[in-house]
């Protein structure tokens, strides 16, 4: 599975404190996001991504750096970081990231 991630730490439109955060053994989920004013969306749940072979994060951009560090070297806050809810169960978790997006990252994790 390919993912990328906002600027609000979301993937797959599973922005923060929406519905599509909750596991509740559904593999798609429909969610208002009204301070977007978007009509409903529709989105896999984490449990999808995790029962996945591998999840590629692909992220670019300076603006997703401060998303990016959140999420990688933060606490674990799913509700705030939903990126945070995929772990692949099996499988393995990518992250291909530019030198912008990257850029707040610890020196360890930028360079592995």
């Amino acid at each position: 599975m390919m993912l990328g991630m906002g600027k609000r730490r979301s993937h797959a439109f599973a922005l923060p404190r929406t519905t599509a955060l909750r596991d509740n053994g559904r593999l798609v989920v429909r969610t208002w996001v009204g301070k977007l004013y978007t009509t409903e969306r529709i989105t896999c749940t984490a449990p999808v991504a995790n029962n996945s072979a591998a999840v590629l994060f692909m992220i670019a951009g300076a603006d997703k750096a401060p998303a990016l560090k959140a999420v990688l070297e933060g606490p674990y806050e799913p509700e705030q970081l939903p990126s945070q809810l995929i772990k692949p169960a099996n499988g393995k978790l990518f992250f291909l990231v530019d030198s912008a997006a990257g850029g707040m990252l610890s020196k360890h994790l930028a360079a592995t």
